[in-house]
């Protein structure tokens, strides 16, 4: 699996021998640190278009992110060959490094299950699940509000309007 971005230097990887995934960072001419994900992975989340600017948000990678999942963002739901689809998964570790990763549905899903819980997962009293959920809420207000500018400015019509807010509000 191929590191796309994230707090790792370019050329890091995930290789899988047995069922067992290892994180091999370079660190120079013929030398990388291994760190095995089934100690250290804490978190895996798997990227989609409704939810990949609140993942890069939370994760501090903004833009340089959403630029770098651009081209993944275009091959995501692109069948490429048997049953396995290409998608982008966010990664966390327990030192607090960050990064996003390619890999089929079945290899998120196994990272999904050598990821170790953190200890404390709550954040002011809010479980993480809790906070992603009032940042998802919060998008979709934001861009109602937005759709609201655009038909103030004629951009967008009423029935368009209607229409993507009703869309909109569903998914609260």
């Amino acid at each position: 699996m191929k590191v796309l971005e994230g707090s790792l230097p370019k050329g890091a990887e995930i290789t899988s021998f047995l069922g067992s995934y290892t994180l091999n960072i370079p660190e120079g001419f013929l030398k990388s640190r291994k760190i095995p994900l089934k100690e250290h992975l804490v978190a895996v989340e798997q990227i989609t278009e409704e939810n990949k600017y609140s993942v890069l948000g939370k994760a501090g990678w903004g833009t340089l992110g959403a630029i770098a999942l651009g081209p993944v963002g275009l091959l995501a739901g692109i069948v490429l060959g048997g049953n396995s689809k290409e998608l982008c998964c966010a990664c966390k570790l327990d030192s607090g490094e960050e990064f996003l990763v390619t890999c089929d549905t079945e290899e998120c899903q196994k990272l999904k299950k050598i990821s170790i819980a953190p200890k404390d997962t709550s954040f002011e009293g809010e479980t993480i699940e809790a906070e992603a959920e009032a940042v998802e809420r919060q998008d979709i207000l934001n861009a109602i509000e937005r759709l609201g500018k655009l038909r103030e400015q004629g951009v967008v019509t009423d029935e368009e309007f209607n229409a993507k807010k009703a869309e909109l509000l569903a998914k609260l």
